[in-house]
């Protein structure tokens, strides 16, 4: 089925995506060095699984964020104020709530399970949890996703104008590119003053974010609605060249992935070894997001029956999958075969129960209207 003027690619690179972090969750399982605290950790390593870690963790975010914001403002423009935010009380706060206080912690509890600690999951719940080991696991996304769209939403109340779409489509300069690098580098770097890139704060028990990184999501998400705007990747909009942005990208990987490697975080002491870090995270960044933006507007803007589905879950594969990889990962310890082996079971296992889960939850009553 051919894409027409439908942007088919950008659920599917959404899906993509999702299909890649339970991917990344998987991989870490099985990371040389992966954190002490990670939920399940086999004695089995590959450092294979580290460099996979390091890589996808720069882009699959800043990617699912600009998609958010691309259709912001599309959807404002098409509900309104008020309906807008009560369908995102309805997609977003509802299931952020629910994962936070109901399905997060059992995941959370697996740091102990998997170490024979003794404390048992209600122990765990009532007292740990809210205290050093809390956390909001996967569900951190959607307390910030909806900050963003509030944010998205007060703009347009204090100034309509930036809900209206241009006329006729507008390109980019390079001029753009380079001011956005810059930005969030220098954003990234400022922070790296004050944490760790890995750190997350949690403590307002609100919102869970890595402060390192939370000016970097909303710009992408920001740029995302500003692409929409300028009529990005319509027929006579802006489309990015493949090949430009996919040898940017790979030499932008080598050199993060080296500079990652040769110089640890915690061995970057000096601002200019945090600045050449972020300057090399943020290239990479942003020039695997639209390298793939790029390689899904050419290869996949059409529908399929698969992608399809698979797009139409991914949002409930996202909500669950962290259930069906840890727990595969953790009943794959004793067996004493491949780590690669293991790593892809736990992987097309959790994504495949996931988006089994995932479907029966878009059939259900109570769940079609949020999934």
């Amino acid at each position: 089925m051919g894409g027409g003027n439908r942007l088919y690619f950008i659920d599917n690179l959404r899906a993509f995506i999702i299909g890649l972090v339970v991917m990344f969750h998987a991989a870490l399982c099985y990371m040389a060095y992966a954190p002490n605290w990670w939920y399940v950790l086999d004695p089995q390593r590959s450092f294979v699984f580290t460099v996979m870690v390091l890589l996808t963790d720069v882009f699959i975010m800043p990617v699912m964020f600009f998609c958010a914001g691309y259709f912001a403002y599309t959807s404002l423009r098409s509900k309104g104020a008020a309906h807008f935010w009560k369908d995102k009380q309805i997609r977003i706060t509802v299931p952020w709530v629910a994962g936070v206080l109901l399905l997060g912690p059992p995941i959370a509890y697996m740091t102990y399970f998997t170490r024979n600690v003794p404390v048992s999951l209600g122990q765990f719940w009532m007292n740990d949890f809210w205290g050093k080991m809390y956390q909001q696991v996967q569900y951190w996304f959607l307390g910030i996703l909806l900050l963003f769209f509030l944010l998205a939403l007060l703009a347009a109340k204090i100034k309509p104008e930036l809900v209206q779409k241009e006329n006729q489509a507008v390109k980019p300069s390079l001029l753009l590119f380079i001011g956005f690098l810059v930005f969030t580098s220098a954003a990234f770097l400022f922070m790296s003053l004050f944490f760790s890139p890995d750190y997350w704060f949690n403590k307002t028990y609100v919102l869970s974010f890595q402060p390192v990184k939370i000016i970097g999501l909303f710009s992408y998400f920001a740029l995302g609605i500003y692409a929409e705007k300028q009529g990005w990747f319509t027929p006579q909009g802006y489309s990015p060249r493949a090949i430009s942005w996919t040898v940017l990208a790979l030499v932008s990987a080598y050199c993060f992935i080296n500079y990652r490697l040769a110089i640890p975080l915690e061995t970057q002491t000096t601002p200019l070894l945090k600045g050449g870090y972020a300057c090399l995270f943020n290239l990479f960044c942003l020039s695997t997001t639209m390298s793939l933006i790029a390689i899904f507007q050419k290869l996949l803007n059409r529908e399929t029956r698969v992608w399809k589905n698979f797009a139409g879950c991914s949002y409930a594969i996202y909500y669950v999958h962290m259930y069906f990889v840890f727990w595969t990962a953790y009943f794959l310890i004793p067996y004493q075969f491949s780590v690669f082996s293991k790593f892809t079971i736990s992987f097309v296992v959790g994504l495949v129960l996931s988006w089994i889960t995932a479907n029966i939850m878009k059939n259900m009553p109570v769940l079609r209207r949020i999934f």
